[in-house]
C-alpha cells in the first residue's frame, strides 16, 4: 500500500512502526521511576538523533505508584480515623478534631483528582515516594533540508542538558510577510512508561472497575463529612462505622495488589503509540509539511499522574499557545482494535478538549472508510492530554479500544508483543499522518489512499 501511496502522490509513504515496537518491548517493561525506564529513554533519544531531530533528555521528580499506595495510605488513615469517631462517646468536639484529621488526609488525593492536572500543586506526591524519571523531546532544526536522517545520520544519543536550550518558536517574523499567519507549533506525544499491573486490573476485576473507585472514594469522602455530622449531633455511629470499613477493605485490595504486582511489558500501553510517534517523525524526516514546526515528545511518568507531561509543558521547546497556533496531538494503546478520537476526559468532570482539533478528526473521519475512525469514550483514568486540556492548550487524544469499548490487554501481564495488530498498528500511523497533513494544510502529503476514496468523496482536503 505504501508503494502505491507514492507513486499515486509523489509523497514518501508512511513506515510501518513495527520494528521500533518490537525493539522497545525487548525490554521486560519500563516502570515509571526503574533503570529499564531510563533505558528505554536514551534507546528512544538515539533514534530521534539517528533521523536528524535536536534531541535533549530532560529529567524530573515523580511520584511512584499514585494509583495504588497514595489511595491505600489514604484509605487506611481514614478507616483508622472513622472507627475511632464511631466508638468515641465523648463530646462532639473530639468528633469534630477527627474530621478536621480526616479533610486533611483526603486533601493530597481530591488535589490528585482535581487541582494536579489544571497546574495546582496539591497531590499524591505528597504522601507517596519519588523517582527520577524523564521525557524524550525532540524538535525538527529549523530550516532543516528534507530527508536529513537520509544524508547525514546524526550521533546517537541525547542532546544537551534542558537548561540551556533556547525556547521554542520561529527566529524570523511569523509567516514571513505581512499579514500571513504563523507556524503550526505541533507537538506529537505518547509515554512510554508501563503501568503496574496486578489484581487490581485483572481481567475478571476490570469490568468491575469504575464501580470499585466509585465506591471507595465515596467511602473516603464520607468519613470525614460522618464525622462533622457526628461532632454536631446529627449522625449515628453505625453509617460511619460502615464507611470506615468499606474504606479499609478498599485500601487493603489497593496495597495487597501493589505488594503483589509488578510492572508490565506494555506492548499496546503504550509501546504501540510510541511506535506510531516514531514512524510518522521518520515520515517527517523523509519530507517535512511546510509551515510546521514539529516537536516529538516521548513522556516517562504518565502511569503515576501524568507527571511526564506536566513537565514537557516547562520545556523551552514546547510552544507557547498564546499569539501562536498550537496542537498536540497524543497517542495512548493504538495496537489492538478500533481507533477512536476523544473529546474529553477527567475521573471526576470531563475537561473538553480543543474544538478545533476535534472538528478536525470529525473531518477526518467522514472522509475514512466507514468506522475506521469514531468518536471514542472517556477514559476511567486519564491521558497525558488531560493536563494540557485542564490548562486550555489544544490536545487530542487517538486511543483504540476492543469489545465493550476497553482497551485491550489493559494494565495486565498479557500486554504483549504477540497480542498487537500489526497490519493495525501500520494502518493508525498511516491515518494520523493524515490527521497532521490535514492541520498543516498539505491535502497532498497526507491524502489517504486514493485508491479507497469513493466518488462521493473528495480526493483531497478542503
Amino acid at each position: 500500500m505504501g508503494g502505491t501511496r507514492t507513486a499515486a502522490t509523489g509523497e514518501p509513504p508512511v513506515p510501518d512502526p513495527w520494528d521500533d515496537l518490537e525493539s522497545l518491548c525487548r525490554l521486560p517493561h519500563r516502570g515509571t521511576c526503574t533503570p529499564e525506564e531510563g533505558r528505554a529513554a536514551r534507546w528512544l533519544a538515539a533514534r530521534l538523533a539517528e533521523l536528524g531531530f535536536e534531541v535533549d533528555l530532560q529529567p524530573f521528580t515523580a511520584p511512584r505508584h499514585t494509583l495504588y499506595l497514595g489511595p491505600g495510605l489514604t484509605g487506611l488513615v481514614l478507616a483508622a480515623l472513622g472507627l475511632a469517631g464511631a466508638r468515641w462517646a465523648g463530646p462532639g468536639a473530639g468528633s469534630g478534631l477527627l474530621a478536621l484529621m480526616a479533610l486533611v488526609t483526603l486533601v493530597p488525593l481530591l488535589g490528585e483528582l482535581a487541582l494536579w492536572p489544571g497546574g495546582i500543586p496539591v497531590s499524591l506526591a505528597w504522601v507517596v515516594p519519588r523517582g527520577r524519571s524523564q521525557n524524550v523531546v525532540a524538535r525538527w532544526p529549523q530550516g532543516a533540508p528534507r530527508a536529513a536522517a537520509a544524508r547525514q545520520p546524526a550521533e546517537a544519543g541525547p542532546g544537551p542538558s534542558a537548561a540551556g536550550l533556547p525556547a521554542a518558536g520561529p527566529q524570523e517574523p511569523p509567516g514571513g510577510r505581512r499579514g500571513e499567519p504563523g507556524p503550526l507549533h505541533l507537538v506529537i506525544t505518547a509515554h512510554y512508561d508501563t503501568q503496574w499491573g496486578s489484581w487490581l486490573f485483572a481481567p475478571r476485576f476490570l469490568p468491575w472497575l469504575q464501580a470499585f473507585f466509585v465506591a471507595g472514594y465515596a467511602a473516603f469522602a464520607a468519613v470525614p463529612l460522618l464525622l462533622a455530622a457526628r461532632a454536631a449531633g446529627m449522625a449515628a455511629a453505625a453509617p460511619l462505622a460502615a464507611a470506615a470499613l468499606v474504606s479499609a477493605a478498599v485500601a487493603g485490595f489497593l496495597l495487597l495488589s501493589w505488594a503483589t504486582g509488578r510492572p508490565i511489558n506494555g506492548a499496546n500501553d503504550n509501546g504501540s503509540g510510541v511506535a506510531v510517534a516514531l514512524a510518522l517523525a521518520r515520515r517527517w524526516a523523509a519530507r517535512p509539511l511546510p509551515g510546521v514546526e514539529l516537536v516529538v515528545a516521548l513522556t516517562g511518568a504518565e502511569e503515576t499522574g501524568m507527571r511526564g507531561m506536566a513537565a514537557l509543558l516547562s520545556h523551552p521547546w514546547f510552544p507557547r499557545p498564546r499569539g501562536s497556533r498550537v496542537a498536540v496531538l497524543n497517542i495512548d494503546n493504538v495496537g489492538a482494535g478500533r481507533l477512536h478520537y476523544l473529546t474529553a476526559e477527567g475521573m471526576l468532570l470531563p475537561v473538553r478538549y480543543d474544538a478545533r482539533l476535534v472538528q478536525e478528526a470529525r473531518r477526518l473521519a467522514a472522509a475514512l472508510p466507514a468506522g475506521r475512525l469514531t468518536p471514542g469514550p472517556r477514559p476511567l483514568l486519564p491521558t497525558d492530554a488531560l493536563v494540557p486540556a485542564a490548562r486550555r492548550i489544544p490536545v487530542i487524544t487517538f486511543l483504540a479500544t476492543g469489545p465493550g469499548g476497553r482497551i485491550p490487554h489493559y494494565h495486565w501481564h498479557t500486554d504483549r508483543l504477540e497480542h498487537v495488530d500489526r497490519a493495525h498498528l501500520a494502518e493508525v500511523a498511516r491515518v494520523l499522518w493524515t490527521y497532521v497533513a490535514q492541520l498543516a494544510g498539505e491535502p497532498r502529503a497526507g491524502r489517504y489512499p486514493p485508491e479507497r476514496a469513493s466518488a462521493n468523496r473528495p480526493r483531497t482536503w478542503t
